[in-house]
C-alpha cells in the first residue's frame, strides 16, 4: 500500500511527458531540462541500446532505456538526489539507484574514444597551442586547467583527508580543455583536502609531461 503512483509513471513521469512535450514545441526547453537537445538524446538512446536493454520480468516490464538515459542525465545536469528523482520520474529509488552507475560506464565507454583525445605527440600539442594563440590569444598554452569538488559523504577512516576548504567531503575532478572547449584530459578522485598543486603532481598528465 502507498506505492500505487509508481505504477502510474506513464501517466503522471517527467520522461512519459514533458521531454515528450519539449521535443514537439520548444526543443530549447529540451535541452535545458536534459542538457542535450532532443536529437542527440535520441542518439544516445539507439547507441546505447545494446548495453542498457534488459529483458521484461515476470511481475514487471524492463525500464526503457529512453527513461534510463532521462533520468542519469537529468541528474547529472541538476544535482537531484535520488528520492527527488524518484517523484518525478515516478521511479522507485532502489531502481535509480541500480542503473544510473551503469548509465554513466556506458556513456564513458561509447562515447569516450570519439570525445576525449588527449594529444600524445608534439605536433599534436602544438596545434592546440596554436589555437590558444589565435582564438584567445594566449601564448605558449596548451589548454585551460580547472577543478572542481565533487561532493561525497564522509569515507569510513577517511580523517581530514576528503574535508575540503569550502567545508564539505569531496573528491577532485580536474580537466584539461582546449581552445574550443573540448575536453582533452580528465582525472578523478583526488582527496578534497589536497591543494591545486599537490593534485596536479599526483595527476597522470604531469608525471606525463615532467618525463617525456
Amino acid at each position: 500500500m502507498g506505492r500505487e503512483w509508481l505504477t502510474r509513471r506513464q501517466l503522471h513521469g517527467d520522461y512519459d511527458q514533458l521531454p515528450q512535450e519539449l521535443n514537439k514545441e520548444d526543443s530549447k526547453g529540451h535541452r535545458n531540462f536534459l542538457h542535450i537537445y532532443p536529437e542527440l538524446f535520441e542518439e544516445m538512446v539507439e547507441r546505447l541500446m545494446t548495453i542498457l536493454k534488459t529483458k521484461d520480468m515476470k511481475m514487471r516490464n524492463a525500464q526503457e532505456v529512453g527513461l534510463k538515459l532521462a533520468v542519469t542525465l537529468r541528474h547529472l545536469a541538476s544535482g537531484n538526489y535520488y528520492p527527488s528523482l524518484q517523484y518525478s520520474f515516478s521511479l522507485s529509488k532502489s531502481s535509480i539507484c541500480r542503473f544510473i552507475p551503469l548509465v554513466c560506464q556506458a556513456i564513458i565507454n561509447t562515447y569516450k574514444p570519439e570525445v576525449l583525445k588527449c594529444p600524445k605527440t608534439a605536433e599534436a600539442w602544438n596545434n592546440v597551442a596554436e589555437q590558444c594563440a589565435s582564438k584567445w590569444n594566449y601564448f605558449n598554452c596548451v589548454g585551460a586547467l580547472d577543478g572542481k569538488h565533487v561532493a561525497i559523504k564522509k569515507p569510513k577512516g577517511g580523517g581530514s583527508l576528503y574535508f575540503n576548504y569550502k567545508k564539505f567531503h569531496s573528491i577532485i575532478l580536474m580537466a584539461l580543455s582546449d581552445a574550443k572547449y573540448r575536453f582533452l584530459f580528465i582525472d578523478v578522485g583526488a582527496e578534497g583536502g589536497a591543494g591545486d598543486g599537490g593534485t596536479w603532481q599526483k595527476c597522470n598528465l604531469a608525471r606525463a609531461i615532467t618525463y617525456n
